[in-house]
């Protein structure tokens, strides 16, 4: 049985900052099903890391995860994979591309931002956003936030 709650229908937005991570993996089409189908926002901010981008972390022994809390990280290539099926499963449209320090062999340091040229032309519209490089002076959250604030969404924090 999947968990859902009417509380979190009914938004113009969801914003699951580094939260995918940590699901473990069979758990994930109960979490699409909760968020896409049931809660089903107009626009959905998602940020995972980037598992390509752990090179760049010296002190990140390889092959290790960046947090010992995260069950798995994605590469780009299977972020994307996910997104699509989202998509094809739920209604929303997605189109890749890449924010923060952008390595040209490993990409940038989260996940893809997938963004809609034209946000307002669309009912639902899937949205990840790449978490800036390390030395951006916003955090995720903010980033969300300051999207969906110039973008007109209603916004309620949970």
């Amino acid at each position: 049985a999947v968990y859902r709650d009417s509380r979190f229908s009914g938004f113009d937005a969801a914003c699951v900052v580094e939260v995918l991570e940590h699901l473990d993996p069979f758990r994930i089409p109960a979490f699409e099903q909760v968020l896409f189908a049931h809660a089903a926002p107009g626009t959905v901010i998602l940020t995972t890391p980037n598992r390509e981008y752990n090179v760049k972390y010296p002190a990140l022994k390889t092959g290790a995860l960046r947090h010992g809390d995260h069950r798995f990280e994605w590469t780009r290539q299977e972020f994307a994979d996910w997104a699509a099926h989202v998509c094809r499963s739920y209604g929303y449209q997605v189109v890749c591309s890449g924010i923060g320090e952008e390595d040209p062999q490993v990409g940038a340091p989260t996940a893809e931002r997938f963004r809609l040229s034209s946000i307002f032309s669309f009912r639902r519209i899937a949205l990840a956003v790449i978490i800036a490089s390390s030395s951006s002076t916003r955090s995720p959250a903010e980033l969300a936030f300051i999207f969906l604030a110039s973008s007109g969404c209603r916004l309620n924090i949970l």
